[in-house]
C-alpha cells in the first residue's frame, strides 16, 4: 500500500487554534490576515503621511516662487 496514508484519530494542532492577527496577534475575526482595527490604524497612517508629504511638497514649492494648483476633487 504504497501512498496511502493510514489515519485514525483527530488531527491536532493548528486547524484547532482560532486564527490571529498578524499585527497585534489577537484571536479576532479576519479579513485577509489582519484585523478590523489593526487594517484601520494602517490605513489612517498611511492615509496621513500622505497629506503630510503633499504638505511638505507645497512648502518647497512656495519656498522657491512656485504656485501649486489646487489638489484635484474626486467624484
Amino acid at each position: 500500500m504504497l501512498g496511502k496514508a493510514i489515519f485514525s484519530g483527530t488531527i491536532s494542532g493548528m486547524a484547532a487554534e482560532p486564527k490571529k492577527c498578524m499585527v497585534c496577534g489577537q484571536a479576532r475575526t479576519l479579513q485577509g490576515g489582519i484585523c478590523d482595527s489593526c487594517r484601520q490604524r494602517i490605513r489612517d497612517e498611511a492615509l496621513g503621511r500622505q497629506s503630510g508629504e503633499r504638505g511638505d511638497a507645497e512648502r518647497e514649492l512656495k519656498k522657491h516662487g512656485v504656485t501649486p494648483e489646487p489638489p484635484l476633487k474626486k467624484n
